[in-house]
């Protein structure tokens, strides 16, 4: 059927011909529309919720004493990263403008970001000495990571671990990745339990 004029407006208005469908297909389009209209207020209180959790900091800022300390365990001989930017330069910059690498990093904080550029590797192939050159398996690959990014993580662990430690929540069973533990300490844990069943067993 052609299109039918509203009013002054001129506006295209198509008219479905099939009548006996058109009222099950309005009350159709209502349901669902009653349903989207649920899910899209179910999604801004959500997302209203989330905005207000964000607002508020659940950390307080890097200070300065925590900079220095992990500014000075920063290992020297370590190899930069794509940037080019070694943890020499970044103690000099450090030492030249204290607040410089502090508020950045109290910045990613606040936003909870931790930047693209602070995780890009560059990987590298090394040869394995005697090997077939030509065999994949003749090399080590390794990833050298920006200090930038590093020295931002380490700041990270420090503040994760004081607050671990502090609540009680680091199990003494725990060896891998907690400072001062190594796999000697694992293996005197495991035969200790060991040695202490054959007590209990032994008649």
């Amino acid at each position: 059927m052609p299109p039918k004029e509203a009013g002054n407006h001129q506006t295209p208005i198509l008219v479905d011909s099939r009548s006996s469908h058109h009222e099950e297909e309005s009350g159709s389009l209502q349901e669902e529309g009653a349903e989207s209209g649920k899910r899209h207020a179910m999604f801004t209180q959500e997302k209203e919720r989330n905005s207000t959790a964000s607002s508020q900091p659940n950390d307080s800022p890097f200070s300065s004493r925590e900079l220095r300390k992990v500014k000075r365990e920063l290992n020297k001989t370590k190899a930069p990263g794509y940037v080019g930017l070694d943890n020499i330069t970044l103690q000099q910059i450090h030492s030249a403008s204290p607040e410089l690498l502090l508020e950045m990093f109290n910045k990613c904080l606040s936003l909870g970001l931790f930047l693209t550029s602070f995780k890009t590797g560059v990987i590298l192939l090394l040869y394995k000495e005697g090997k077939d050159q030509n065999d994949t398996k003749s090399y080590r690959p390794i990833s050298l990571l920006p200090s930038m990014g590093k020295l931002l993580e380490k700041l990270m662990t420090q503040r994760l671990t004081h607050f671990l430690k502090k609540t009680r929540q680091l199990s003494p069973k725990q060896f891998g990745f907690k400072e001062g533990v190594s796999i000697a300490h694992a293996l005197d844990s495991l035969l200790t339990t060991i040695d202490s069943h054959k007590k209990c067993m032994s008649p």
